[in-house]
């Protein structure tokens, strides 16, 4: 009987200490939240760690530290508390999206493949099967590539960008008659937008990812195709300046300026 009451007094402490070191850990966690919000990242970051020394089993303390951490451009230490997010609330699909999306941003796209293969287990989405497509077309991964789009396309068939990226794929890997009835059939689903705009689009995106190479072949295939819009050329310019093509840029910027000038002068004259 003795040795029950104890057990339960034990119990008891046990709860009320967890109980306590929760409320306390919140009070860390609330005030992180307010440094982060101010753009006061280091505060937020010793208030998350103060957090997680009391309760080290809560997701979103990690997440919050992760994102403060990504906000100082510590890239790996970001990565390594979202993992710690994933393995604590493995089921939780935003944990994994924020893994892949700051692999992608340090362009280490075998691992963000992975991720995405395990968040695509819990959230099978268009979305999540086209990022899947790019990611493993840039990794050189044409037959991946083309069998993720195949399936967002299942998933959306009105998928105009699907069919666009799938066709791209094809062509590179030298089925330029699949990859013409892919594009048609993007340009079908989506009457209102020109090949211009999907080519433009993808230049857009090689960019962000930081394949400048790719970024001026596609703005070069959207130039081809209405050379009078000027976007395409200031994105070609800004990559042909990165890989130190100087009169590259030059010339495509002062293209740019004329285009932009002429877009201008129209606008004045037809309002």
């Amino acid at each position: 009987m003795q040795i029950k009451v104890a057990a339960g007094i034990l119990l008891g402490l046990i709860l009320v200490s967890g109980c306590a070191s929760m409320k306390e850990a919140n009070k860390y966690y609330k005030l992180g939240m307010q440094m982060y919000n101010t753009d006061n990242y280091d505060a937020a970051i010793e208030n998350f760690n103060r957090a997680i020394e009391l309760r080290s089993d809560q997701g979103p303390f990690y997440e919050k530290r992760g994102l403060a951490r990504e906000k100082k451009g510590d890239l790996d230490g970001a990565i390594a508390d979202y993992n710690s997010a994933v393995r604590l609330e493995p089921e939780n699909s935003n944990y994994y999206e924020l893994v892949v999306r700051i692999k992608i941003i340090s362009k280490n796209y075998e691992s963000a493949i992975t991720d995405l293969k395990k968040l695509i287990l819990i959230k099978p989405t268009y979305s999540n099967y086209m990022l899947l497509g790019q990611l493993a077309h840039e990794k050189k991964d044409l037959d991946g590539a083309i069998a993720a789009y195949d399936t967002a396309i299942q998933l959306e068939p009105d998928g105009s960008i699907a069919y666009f990226l799938r066709g791209i794929a094809k062509k590179d890997k030298g089925d330029d008659t699949s990859a013409v009835a892919d594009h048609e059939k993007a340009l079908q689903v989506n009457p209102g937008k020109s090949l211009y705009v999907y080519y433009f689009e993808l230049a857009q995106w090689k960019y962000k990812i930081g394949s400048m190479e790719d970024t001026i072949r596609y703005s070069s295939e959207a130039i081809l195709l209405n050379s009078k819009e000027y976007n395409a050329y200031i994105i070609r310019a800004i990559a042909k300046k990165a890989l130190g093509d100087e009169d590259g840029f030059r010339e495509d910027e002062k293209t740019y300026n004329k285009l932009k000038k002429e877009s201008i002068h129209l606008e004045k004259t037809y309002h």
